[in-house]
């Protein structure tokens, strides 16, 4: 009477120990890594609301108190190092300090994250996060963006980094026009379940689960408990085996494109920043011509078309972006939305974009965000159904060789 219980009890234990080390530590990193590139890519966009730095700006902010008008953005190129932490970055015109003590710098290389697919394949990698104690020496003239709060200090302006308003510091190759789409496109992680906790977290659990299952084995009446235990301590290289090989192939091909929808999600959120105080009457008037003032004073539109061929012959075809997402006929529109200035050209301010769009832009951002969470799930799903049919079938196998 007492064997079930204890049974039970050492089931209980196992299932803990995979449990543990297979989903809540990688989870851990998983959803820190999820969270700090959607703080990254938030971090971008609303620097592109801020005021660009020109010297007219510097001057105000020598006697402006309000944090939130000090706080700007500046294209420039490094011009020197001073100490440990600090830079100058210059744009020919401004000169600026920054502070960088315990500050990720992203560089954005332009190799790794610009793709001419039409933004239906994802990019090969993420920008490179790196802290800045950890970067040696950098060349003069790199190319740097800044975003965040300015100090006057020491009668000189002084980008400083903190708690309440981060700083943002992008090293990039490329045209400074390129910044923003390039960096958001490739803003996130593939696959944030294989993060910096996962190797060591799936190591020490297949090892705990084996020598569970070893001690197990001093006691024949404990057989179930001990095969289950070395059935789980494969489990990290379960998908690699048949049949989960095949569960495993499908659902990489639904996690890439949930992960294609959200950067497409992205690309089309990015121009609606502008817009989002008129959300509600696009909505209502879908044929209203919607404009805003950008912080260059230039005038930024949303015009609808009635087709794709009419925004090619009025509007400058050769610098617009076309996102067109990866979702099905039913819900992409036969209109169109353009973004661009009042010439339906690119606006002057390198972080506003040109950018075309089948359909209502919040429409197709709801969308996207929905169909690639269904994915995404259902990617999960077929490699938990592989998993667990491999795993009977390593049971079995186990109970054959070890009775």
């Amino acid at each position: 009477m007492l064997l079930q219980p204890l049974i039970l009890a050492h089931l209980a234990g196992i299932l803990f120990f995979a449990l543990l080390f297979y989903t809540f530590i990688p989870g851990i990193g998983a959803f820190a890594i999820r969270s700090s590139w959607r703080k990254f890519r938030h971090r971008l966009t609303e620097a592109a609301i801020y005021t660009p730095l020109d010297y007219r700006e510097l001057r105000k902010a020598e006697t402006e108190s309000s944090v939130e008008k000090r706080k700007y953005r500046f294209f420039g190129h490094l011009q020197a190092m001073q100490g440990d932490n600090t830079i100058w970055v210059s744009d020919g015109t401004v000169s600026v300090s920054a502070d960088l003590e315990r500050v990720f710098v992203y560089v954005l290389s332009e190799e790794s994250s610009w793709v001419d697919s039409g933004y239906r394949e994802y990019p090969v990698q993420p920008p490179r996060k790196v802290l800045w104690e950890k970067i040696s020496s950098l060349p003069e003239y790199t190319q740097i963006f800044l975003s965040g709060e300015l100090e006057w200090r020491d009668k000189r302006g002084v980008f400083r980094n903190r708690a309440e308003h981060p700083l943002l510091v992008i090293i990039y190759e490329g045209k400074p026009q390129n910044v923003l789409i390039r960096a958001v496109w490739s803003g996130r992680q593939k696959n944030e379940y294989w993060n910096s906790l996962t190797p060591g977290s799936l190591i020490l659990g297949s090892f705990s689960l084996f020598m569970y299952f070893y001690i197990l084995m001093s006691f024949p009446k404990l057989l179930l408990p001990a095969v289950i235990a070395l059935s789980l301590s494969l489990i990290p290289v379960v998908p690699l085996l048949p049949p989960a090989l095949l569960f495993y192939y499908y659902y990489r091909g639904f996690w890439k494109r949930g992960r294609v929808l959200r950067a497409q999600r992205d690309l089309i959120r990015m121009p609606l920043m502008h817009f989002h105080h008129q959300a509600e009457s696009i909505e209502t008037n879908p044929m209203l011509k919607q404009s805003v003032l950008l912080k260059t004073g230039e005038r930024y539109l949303m015009t609808k078309f009635q087709s794709l061929e009419e925004i090619k012959s009025r509007a400058d075809n050769g610098s617009i972006h076309f996102i067109q997402p990866s979702l099905p006929k039913k819900l992409i529109g036969h209109t169109y939305y353009l973004f661009s200035n009042e010439e339906l050209q690119r606006p002057s301010d390198p972080m506003a974009e040109i950018i075309a769009v089948p359909g209502s832009p919040f429409l197709l951002v709801a969308e996207c965000e929905k169909l690639a969470a269904r994915y995404e799930l259902l990617g999960l799903g077929i490699l938990a159904v592989g998993i667990g049919i491999t795993e009977l079938l390593v049971f079995v196998l186990f109970s054959f060789l070890l009775v």
